[in-house]
C-alpha cells in the first residue's frame, strides 16, 4: 500500500505546508488539511478519522502569533497544530508524527519561535524561509534549497520508519499477535509431534518435519466472514479436520488439502478472527466516513494484520516453525487450484 501522509498547519502556514506536499507527491500520497474538510463536517470528527486513514502525521510549527510572555516579546505557532500533532502523537507514536520547525525572516526581521517545553526534547526537522511584507514565499535560491533539502529529508524519513516500525495502533495488531500465540505457535506444536497423523487412508509422520501451515489472507472485506470462508473451502476443495491437544482438551481446527505438495501436508487456516477488525472500524469511524475510505480501511488492517504475523515470525523465539508458516492471499491460493 502507498505511504499516506497527512499535513497540519495553521491558516497563515497554509502555503509552507502546499510547498512541502509538492516537492513529496512522487513518493508519498500527501494530504494538506484543507482538502480533508467537507461541507458540514465537523472538524474534531474529521481529524478522529484521519488518525485511522493515515500513516504519517507531519505538522508546520512556524512563528503564526506574537506573545508576550514573562514580559518577552515571542513568537508562538497556533494552539490548535499543537493539539492536533498531540492527537496524532498519541495514536501514530512518536516515530510517525512529527513535525518541521520553521524560522522566517520578513523585512529584514527574525521571527524565531519559541517552541513549547513540551515539544523541546522531540527530534524535529527545522528550515529557515523568507517572505516578503505581505507574507507570501520569496522566490529565492535560498528557499527553493531549503523546502528541497526539507522535502528530502522527510521522504528518506518516513521511508526508513515505514520500514523498520511498519506496525500501528489498529485492531488488527492486536488480533494478530492473539491469532499467532494462541493459534498458530499452539498448532504447531502439536502437528511438530504427530507421528501417526491420518488423512484420506494414508498415514503421515509430520515429527519428520512435512507440514506447512498456511494462514489464507483475506484480499478484502468481503472475505473475511464465515460464508466467505465456506465458499473458498468448497472452491479450493479443502477438507476439514481436527487436530486435538495432547495438553488439553482443545481441538485446532484446519482445512487440508488433498494434494500433496512435495510430499508435504498442505495445512490451511483463513483467519476469521479479523472479522472483528472489520466489525470494529464500521462501530468506531465517525459518521461522516465515506464507503470507500471504510473498505480502505479494511485494506489496511489486513496489510497490518499481515505485517504484525512477519514481524512475529522473524523474532528469533520464534524459528522452530518459521518455515512451516507460509502466508498466502485468497486469490493466490485460488489461482493455484484453478
Amino acid at each position: 500500500m502507498p505511504i499516506k501522509v497527512f499535513i497540519g498547519s495553521s491558516l497563515e502556514s497554509l502555503f509552507i505546508a502546499k510547498a512541502i506536499r509538492d516537492r513529496l507527491d512522487d513518493d508519498l500520497v500527501v494530504k494538506v488539511w484543507d482538502t480533508a474538510f467537507s461541507h458540514g463536517d465537523f472538524f474534531l470528527e474529521t481529524l478522529y478519522k484521519e488518525l485511522f486513514l493515515t500513516d504519517f502525521g507531519l505538522f508546520i510549527i512556524a512563528p503564526d502569533d506574537r506573545i508576550f510572555r514573562r514580559r518577552k516579546k515571542e513568537y508562538t505557532t497556533r494552539d490548535n497544530v499543537v493539539f492536533e500533532l498531540g492527537l496524532f502523537i498519541g495514536a501514530l507514536g512518536l516515530k510517525k508524527a512529527y513535525f518541521v520547525l520553521v524560522d522566517i525572516k520578513k523585512n529584514g526581521k527574525e521571527m524565531k519561535i519559541a517552541l513549547p517545553s513540551d515539544l523541546g526534547g522531540i527530534n524535529r526537522i527545522s528550515m529557515k524561509l523568507e517572505l516578503a511584507a505581505d507574507h507570501t514565499l520569496l522566490d529565492t535560491e535560498q528557499n527553493k534549497l531549503a523546502l528541497a533539502m526539507t522535502a528530502e529529508r522527510i521522504k528518506k524519513d518516513l521511508l526508513y520508519i515505514n520500514g523498520h516500525i511498519s506496525l500501528n495502533l489498529l485492531p488488527s495488531t492486536s488480533l494478530a499477535i492473539g491469532y499467532f500465540e494462541n493459534f498458530i505457535l499452539k498448532a504447531c506444536k502439536e502437528l511438530s509431534t504427530e507421528k501417526n497423523f491420518e488423512f484420506d487412508g494414508s498415514t503421515y509422520d509430520l515429527t519428520k518435519d512435512i507440514f506447512d501451515f498456511n494462514v489464507v489472507i483475506p484480499d478484502n472485506g468481503s472475505d473475511m466472514g464465515h460464508s466467505a470462508y465456506r465458499r473458498f473451502v468448497n472452491r479450493c476443495a479443502l477438507k476439514q479436520i481436527d487436530v486435538r491437544s495432547k495438553d488439553s482438551a482443545r481441538t485446532f481446527p484446519f482445512f487440508i488439502n488433498i494434494d500433496m505438495n512435495n510430499g508435504r501436508v498442505q495445512l490451511f487456516d483463513l483467519p476469521t478472527t479479523l472479522r472483528a477488525s472489520w466489525d470494529t472500524i464500521r462501530m468506531i469511524m465517525p459518521k461522516n466516513t465515506t464507503e470507500n475510505e471504510l473498505k480502505e480501511l479494511e485494506i489496511k488492517e489486513i496489510a497490518n494484520f499481515t505485517r504484525t504475523l512477519r514481524h512475529l515470525l522473524s523474532h528469533p523465539d520464534h524459528a522452530e516453525f518459521r518455515d512451516n508458516v507460509k502466508l498466502i492471499t485468497v486469490s493466490e491460493l485460488i489461482d493455484t487450484k484453478m
